[in-house]
Parts: C-alpha cells; structure tokens; sequence
C-alpha cells in the first residue's frame, strides 16, 4: 500500500519524493506540480525517513513560495512541521549572519536597508560633491556599486580600476560602504556576500553550520547565481543529500545574476546525480502545451523534455495581427469584453502580459474605454509607498535606533526641518547618546522650541519603549505610535484616504503576524517583524486576488497561471528586444525562454498579438517577430485586423520589367503614407483629454501620431492619432 504521500502522485513524481539519498535533480515543467513535490518530500523525510524537521533545510526564490511551503508541511504532519527551516536565500543568510557576523566584525544587531534608503544614502552623498545630482546617475552608481560588491570589487579597488565618470562612482561606492558601516546596516547584495566570505574564511563556522543540517532541498534552482550556489554546496558538505527542483526552460533572470548552465551542469558539480522529469502538465490545454513545446525546442542550450497533459486539446490560441498599436490593444479589450459577457469569465481570469512596462500605455487607454476594471502589478511595491515606510520607522526606531529611521520620522514631523535635524544630530553627538535616550532621559537638552515640536512623539516613544519588553503584539506599538505621533490624524485632516487605508492594510497585516507568533515576545518579536519586512521581494507583495485584471511584464508573472492569457507586443526589437537580437545567441535563448514562460501562464484560452505601424522604440517600421516565425501554425489560428485590408486598393498595372515594379509600388506606399498624414484629426495646440494622463496640448504632428504634453509626471506622450484614449476638448 502507497503511504500518503505518494498515492495520488504520478510514476514521476513519486521517484521524485522517494529519492532521498544523494543529489538529485528535477527538472519540473511549468505547471507540472513542483512545489506539492517538495512539501510532500519533506513531510516523507519527516515521516518515513526519521529525519528531525530542524535538520531540514528548503530554500525559495520568494517569501510567497516560503510561506505556501510551510502551510502545506503543517496541514500534512502537523505543528512538527513548522521546525523545519524554509527560507528565501537572504533570509538564510541573515539568520547564518545573525549568528555570526562577529566574525567579520560586525554588530549582531545590523539593519538591512532597502532600495528606498540605498536612494537616500546615495542622495545624501552627492550633497557633498561638486555636481549636481542626477536622478539617472545615481541609478547607474546604485547598479555599479551592485555589479561591484557581487564582483569582489572593493572601494579601493574600484577607484583604481575606474576611468571617467567611473572616478565619482567608485568615490560614491567608498563613502556608501562607510556611511552603511557607521549605521549598523547591510544591503541586500551584502546578506549573499558577507556569508560567502564567512565560509569562505572560517572553516569552523562553516563547520557548526554543516553540522546543523542533514537534507537540503532547492526550489527554483534555474534562477540560482553563482554566490548563492557557492554557499549551497559549501552547507551541503560531503554528504550530499541535497535535491535541486528547476526548469532550464524557464531561466529568464540572467540580468540578475542566475545561470543555466549551473542547473544544466549540475551533475558535474555533484556526481552520480540521479536526473528525474516531471513532464505531465496539470494546467493547460494541449494546444497551448504543443505551441510552448514546439517554440522552445528552437533552444539549443537546454534539457529536452516534452510537456503533455491528460486534459481536452481545447481551443487553438488565437495569433493576432493588428493595423497598429492602437488597434491590437483594441482587439485585446473587445475581446475581454466579449469573453466576459459571453462566456461568464470575470476579471480575475484574464491575465496580459507583455515584454517591458512601456507597452501598457496603450492597453490602459482600451480597458479605460471599455469600462474594464484592470491593475498594473510591479510598478510601486506596498512596502516601498511612503506612508508604510514612515509607520514602518516608528518600529525601527523604538526597536535599535535606526539612524535613517530617526532621520526620516524627524522631518515628517511638523515644524522641524533640515536645520533643526542638524542640530538634534550634533546634540546626540556631543552627549554620545542615542536617539531614544535623548527623549526619556535627557529631554531637557534640547531648546525649548525643540521640546516644544517633539513633545508628541516623545511620548509616544516613551510609551512604546516601555511596553516593548513585554509585548505580545505588534499591533498595539504600531497603533500606540501612529496615533501618539498625530501621524494618522495628519492623513485624515489632509484628506489623503489612500494613505489611510495603506496603513490600515499594513495593520491588519501585522493582526495576522500577530496570530502566526504567538511564542514570541517583546524585542524578539518586534526583531522577527522587521527582519521578516525587510526581506520582502518585488513579487511578494503583488495580491492578485483582485477582481481586476491583471497588467505585468512577463517577469513578473513567473509561477502565475490564468484561465485567459494575453501576451502583446510581439514585435521584432520588441520581443525579442534589439537589445538580445545585438547579443546573439544566449541572449535570444533567454527571449524565447521568456515568451515559453508567458505561454504556458494559461490554462484554457491563449492569446499572442503583434501590430504594424512605426516604433518609437526601434526607430523603425513595426514587423512581426522571429519567434512568431518559429510558431506551429497547427496549433495557432490566424486573426488579421480588418483594418489591415482598409487601405485604398491599388490600380492594377501592367509592368514591363521588376525594377518599374518596385519603383510604382513605393509610390503606391508613399501615397497610402501621404493620405494616412492628411487623415490625422489633430493640429498642434489642440487641447486633449486622456483616461490616465488628464488633460494635455499637442506640441507635434507625427505621421500618424501625435506628441502630448501632459502635466509632471507624465510629461511629454506620444499617442496614436486613433487612440480611443484620447478625446479632444473643444
């Protein structure tokens, strides 16, 4: 008899649960259920092969797949499964960190700033340089100082080696490193790093820590980068029961970091690994499973498998050729439109998909004219919006005086500005005090006009402080702060309901910490909840349960699947991008494995749309994409826009040779291109209103397009002269 387990697994899938001796690597197709492979192995390991769950460690990509992993162990064996270690990589290595980071001299109690206080150091650093700071500049430091760390680039070395404007980065990057030093903080490149040399250069540490684990197991290994896999096999030790789950055809995140060829070659980093494929698809039709599998065996660099389901052929993904970029994301909402109404999807069904942000625009102005409710996701994260890092700072400061935390609370607060904060700073010190013992204990240093502008939140602090020892909840400090301060009776005075009801979002967010930590208390608690914060990814706090639609980059939708997939843009220099097309090989392998990921998001209906017209992007005239060519065309039925055959029809002619042939027909485009130019309804200073932009004035005509100035921070718009977006107003 089959324990349970195993029972209502496939051949394959239970090979790969009951393989529990030595490496072993599963390449799972999407949707072929890997993460009920990984919970049910480590619920067998518990159960059947006596394995304690403390000596289990599992590592994700999110804390979205941490999470789900840990519910599915606790509903299969019970509260013994919480014990085991599931962790992202960076919350691994602060917990290995948080032990021992004293090695590299380091507090135990470091911060771990995000991108947000990355941009404030930044920004606050160029304030000591000659130039003026530039908002794309410091962008491209932040990726340098990135590439560096990751490339053991010290500061130092970083100076020697630069050239050019290289010079003032590398200078930038050196005082970074010490203002991060000076503030007790680590960014998240340095949580990977500072444990890579921890291992590297204290054997006994990496030896206690060997020592903790007997199992390791691996999700998403595909997107796994050299560091991180340093650290894995430098924990895994000689014993090598590891298991590693992955799909080289869905690696997309090169640009980060991960490599294929470490999933690929995994055999020879581990000998005598035992390979096992999951190829049965419990999501799509197999019609939307042919025209994936017979895209992606374009690749050469990969291991083959073939993806089939049990399930009907269904329909045939529909290929969509529109007149422009306006008609295809016309096409797109009419059809949504009809599906709705027709066939009973809702708005939670429908997922669009495309290669970069920028082609949104024009699918928002269609699903705006359709009165379709709709939500961008990957744009501005919840953690990253100002009111929840302002309500977030109180915590930070009452938990171990974050200097950025002070510094950002202190000029939200009314009536102290940058002179003020200064002087705070240099009283601090002076005393050599810290920032909470200046409000409790040494208050009356500070002026009187000071005392008199932080009395509130000195006794909201004070309050809290005393409370945090014993508290059980975060909750009643987080609600304690926000109200003592006056902050949350600031955003119902200014009338900002949006910011009310972020905080409220992240109070009930904190309710259901709460409920999940119930062992914990005080500073230990507070600890696990802004450590568990700050390890938040781009994805993690995406809710796509909304009744909306759902508007992403291709990306972004890594582990999603919808009823109905709309994959637009598939344009040569689009998708692929110019960028890969210039780089060869490898990089079009990636573009094709991203466009293999986008088509296997859906599960009953599948559309790819491309469009004629002219790119603002590439510079040229739009033609379809060689991966359109590289489609099946049993498994895909063809739609062209009518209005690809409402041109005026050309006057047949007899030529007497091929050159007086091509010659006619130029002219014959060039007079279809001249009478489109004579049909453009605007002219400048036109005054226009748009769904999302607001009103706007038409600075230029061109060709069919018109160019839109709207107010900050939209700016300058380039429109389709077609648009439904955009109405005129007289």
């Amino acid at each position: 008899m089959l324990n349970e387990f195993i029972e209502n697994l496939n051949p394959n899938q239970r090979e790969a649960v009951l393989a529990i001796t030595g490496p072993v690597r599963i390449i799972a197709g999407a949707g072929s259920g890997k993460t009920r492979i990984i919970t049910n192995k480590i619920a067998y390991l518990i159960k059947y092969a006596n394995l304690q769950p403390w000596r289990i460690c599992a590592v994700t990509f999110t804390n979205k797949a941490t999470n789900e992993m840990k519910t599915r162990i606790v509903d299969m064996i019970g509260n013994s499964g919480q014990r085991c270690l599931i962790a992202t990589y960076h919350a691994l290595c602060v917990r290995i960190l948080r032990e021992d980071i004293i090695h590299l001299n380091y507090d135990r109690q470091f911060n771990i700033i995000d991108m947000a206080d990355q941009d404030s150091i930044i920004r606050n650093i160029y304030k000591t340089l000659p130039v003026k700071y530039d908002a794309q500049e410091a962008k491209m430091v932040k990726n340098f100082i990135s590439k560096w760390k990751n490339d053991f680039i010290s500061p130092n070395s970083a100076k020697q080696l630069a050239s050019g404007d290289e010079v003032r980065w590398a200078e930038i990057y050196d005082v970074y490193e010490k203002r991060l030093r000076e503030i007790n903080s680590v960014d998240f490149n340095d949580l990977i790093l500072l444990t890579y040399k921890l291992f590297k250069n204290n054997v006994e540490v990496l030896k206690k820590w060997q020592n903790r684990f007997d199992y390791f197991l691996v999700d998403e290994f595909q997107d796994t980068n050299e560091l991180q896999f340093d650290i894995i096999k430098w924990l895994v030790g000689d014993n090598h029961n590891i298991t590693v789950v992955g799909d080289p055809d869905q690696t997309i995140y090169s640009w980060r970091g991960a490599k294929i060829n470490l999933i690929l070659n995994f055999d020879k980093y581990f000998p005598h690994t035992q390979t096992i494929i999951l190829n049965e698809n419990y999501r799509s039709t197999q019609n939307i499973l042919s025209l994936a599998n017979n895209l992606i065996i374009h690749n050469k660099n990969r291991i083959e498998k073939d993806l089939f389901t049990i399930k009907a052929s269904g329909q045939l993904p529909i290929l969509y050729h529109g007149a422009n970029s306006s008609d295809e994301s016309d096409f797109v909402a009419h059809k949504i439109k009809t599906l709705m109404k027709e066939e009973n999807y809702n708005y939670n069904d429908i997922l669009i998909l495309y290669r970069a942000n920028y082609l949104s625009r024009d699918l928002e102005g269609a699903l705006a004219d359709y009165g379709l409710s709709y939500r961008i996701f990957g744009a501005f994260k919840f953690y990253e919006r100002k009111e929840i890092k302002d309500a977030l700072a109180f915590l930070k400061i009452i938990m171990n005086n974050d200097p950025l935390a002070i510094e950002r609370i202190l000029l939200l607060t009314p009536k102290i500005g940058p002179k003020a904060f200064e002087q705070i700073m240099q009283i601090l010190k002076e005393q050599q005090i810290m920032f909470t013992t200046l409000l409790e204990q040494h208050f009356d240093l500070l002026p009187l006009n000071l005392q008199h502008s932080l009395n509130k939140l000195r006794e909201a602090i004070v309050i809290a402080l005393g409370q945090l020892p014993t508290a059980k909840s975060i909750e009643s400090l987080l609600v304690l702060l926000l109200d003592k301060t006056g902050y949350l009776q600031r955003l119902r005075d200014n009338f900002e309901e949006e910011r009310e009801e972020n905080i409220l979002e992240l109070i009930a967010s904190v309710v259901k910490f709460d409920k999940q930590n119930k062992d914990l208390e005080g500073t230990e608690l507070l600890s696990e909840y802004l450590q568990l914060i700050s390890l938040q990814t781009d994805s993690d706090s995406d809710d796509l349960t909304d009744n909306t639609i759902s508007l992403m980059t291709i990306h972004n939708a890594k582990g999603l699947e919808k009823k109905v997939v709309f994959i637009v843009g598939l344009n040569e220099g689009i998708f692929p991008t110019t960028q890969a097309i210039k780089m060869g090989t490898e990089q079009l392998e990636e573009e094709r494995r991203a466009l293999y990921v986008a088509i296997t998001r859906a599960k009953e209906l599948l559309f790819i749309s491309y469009a004629d017209g002219y790119s603002y992007i590439t510079g040229n005239e739009r033609f379809e994409s060689r991966f359109i060519k590289e489609l099946n065309g049993d498994f895909y039925e063809k739609v062209n826009s009518e209005r690809l055959f409402s041109k005026p029809k050309s006057i047949t002619i007899s030529f007497h040779n091929q050159s007086e042939k091509q010659s006619r027909t130029t002219f014959h485009l060039n007079k279809n291109l001249e009478s489109s130019f004579k049909s453009n309804p605007w002219k400048v200073n036109d005054t226009v209103s748009h769904e999302l932009f607001g009103i706007g004035v038409v600075v230029k005509i061109i060709a069919q397009n018109v160019q839109i100035a709207f107010p900050s921070p939209y700016n300058i718009k380039i429109i389709s002269a077609d648009s439904q977006a955009i109405k005129k107003v007289e």
